[in-house]
């Protein structure tokens, strides 16, 4: 901010001038916001360091009478953010022009009303159209997750900015690592600093809790090149989920790990957790075709969805999926895919939703497959302790291991679990 003026009565209009400096700019991880009136005591004016200059100013009551001021820092142009946006839920949302991503979040004002974001300075290209996640509302622990993607914009509405929605964009040479995040735990308008991304992360997800969706739970990974494949040669057991703490996903670490296993505890199966797996032959997931399926539990068990002669990945003659609607498979009509994800919610993890991606060979080709060498094993519940489907494949030095590419559920609570299981070569 550099100038003001105002017009109308009682000064009821303000209008900001502002320039652009040569050597420097806002840092949005250190700003702050003060509320000034007339009737502020004992002084109503603002006062700041020299290295501090304002960038904000949000009014209200009659006449515009109370004014929200909003400065920061300034850093070294490159040194830090180099674009900062303010959103609510009376304005549009926000996001960071193509190629940038979002670098720090922020809120401000009563049940964090006010979100503010800034974006890297360093430019990426992106693959495809941006894309929204859906709506995360203030009931029930949802979490807004850009899957393969990152962060690029954030828009809410409600009271007090209560359902909140991200801007996602899938990156061409840099993917999120999922063996390398970080989640910070409700973040709310009482921290007096936005969380700040370290250079070379992105933010993947946020999960809001609390009266109005107060508090955000903000995950953040490091960006690795395409193709970067796990340290790994062995199966591993990814983190647990479950529907308490709001149900962070279980999910494999890396994009060249697919899901081949699984285990559960508790009662009805109610700890959950994948167990996980490189694919051979420097086989890969495709962060651009990511996606989490439907909630389904065992209730839909009675309905039947028929697929006659599935397409792309699962394509074979005369060959028929049927399942009921207490399962999903990972996209029967389209590019087909393999389980590297799991979330719920519900008692006892009731309601299931599987997050698939498409395995790609490291020229870019689709794994081939034929549906007629699925096969569908299992009930499985607590009751047996942990599954390793390749358990007795993996000797025969074929090069084909078989990996998760659907999941069903039946009996009370989704306690018994079916897996959709097919090979890769």
């Amino acid at each position: 901010m550099t100038g003001i003026a105002c017009s109308g009565d009682y000064c009821d209009n303000i209008q900001m001038e502002c320039a652009e400096l040569r050597d420097a700019v806002p840092d949005n991880a250190d700003c702050r916001f003060v509320d000034i009136s007339e009737e502020v005591s004992p002084s109503n004016h603002l006062i700041m360091l020299g290295d501090q200059a304002i960038v904000s100013i949000q009014c209200s009551g009659t006449h515009c009478d109370n004014k929200r001021i909003k400065y920061c820092r300034l850093t070294a142009r490159g040194g830090g953010s180099s674009i900062d946006f303010e959103t609510s839920d009376e304005l549009p949302a926000v996001r960071c022009p193509v190629g940038l991503h979002v670098s720090s979040f922020g809120c401000a004002g009563r049940f964090c009303d006010n979100v503010s974001i800034s974006c890297n300075s360093e430019r990426y290209e992106e693959i495809g159209e941006r894309y929204n996640t859906p709506w995360v509302e203030n009931a029930g622990h949802v979490e807004a997750d850009c899957g393969g993607g990152v962060m690029v914009g954030v828009g809410c509405s409600g009271d007090f900015c209560d359902n909140i929605q991200l801007e996602c964009a899938v990156l061409r040479d840099v993917q999120p690592s999922r063996s390398a995040c970080t989640v910070v735990r409700d973040y709310s308008e009482e921290a007096l600093n936005a969380v700040r991304i370290p250079n070379d992360h992105a933010i993947t997800a946020i999960e809001c809790s609390g009266t109005h969706c107060d508090n955000k739970r903000i995950t953040y990974c490091a960006l690795q090149s395409v193709g970067e494949r796990s340290s790994s040669s062995v199966p591993y057991v990814a983190r647990m989920v479950s529907e308490e703490g709001g149900g962070p996903p279980s999910y494999c670490y890396e994009w060249n790990d697919g899901a081949i296993g699984f285990v559960c505890q508790g009662e009805y199966c109610d700890n959950i957790r994948l167990v996980c797996e490189p694919f051979p032959n420097g086989i890969s997931l495709d962060p651009a075709t990511n996606n989490w399926s439907e909630f389904f539990s065992e209730e839909g068990s009675d309905t039947v969805v028929q697929y006659p002669r599935p397409l792309g990945w699962y394509s074979v003659s005369g060959y028929n999926i049927a399942i009921g609607n207490n399962a999903e498979i990972c996209n029967p009509l389209d590019s087909g895919g393999i389980v590297q994800g799991l979330k719920c919610r519900g008692s006892y993890c009731d309601a299931i939703s599987i997050e698939c991606s498409v395995p790609r060979y490291p020229d870019g080709r689709p794994v081939p497959m034929d549906a007629a060498e699925c096969e569908w094993l299992g009930p499985y519940s607590e009751e047996d302790i942990g599954i390793d489907f390749n358990l007795h494949s993996r000797g025969r030095g074929s090069g084909t291991l078989r990996f998760v590419a659907g999941i069903e559920c039946s009996g009370s609570y989704c306690d018994n679990k079916r897996f959709l299981v097919c090979p890769i070569r």
